[in-house]
């Protein structure tokens, strides 16, 4: 079975996402905040999680465009 696609949608500088990177070895993860980054990967996305909590503009837009989607938090 692939790795699962984990997106996150957000700052990637961001201190509270840091404990994502232990999951780095076992899934593809990608976390970003561009919007074009998150128009190629969200198509495959497995996980979806939304990491900016001022505004789910670009979460909401992953979301629509997610095909493979099996969570979303």
């Amino acid at each position: 079975m692939p790795p699962l696609t984990v997106l996150a949608v957000g700052d990637s500088s961001a201190s509270y996402l840091r404990p994502l990177a232990s999951i780095a070895d076992r899934a593809r993860l990608i976390v970003t905040g561009d919007r074009d980054e998150i128009g190629r990967i969200a198509p495959e996305a497995d996980v979806l999680l939304n990491a900016d909590f001022r505004d789910p503009a670009l979460f909401f837009e992953a979301f629509r465009q997610a095909r493979c989607l099996r969570w979303a938090h």
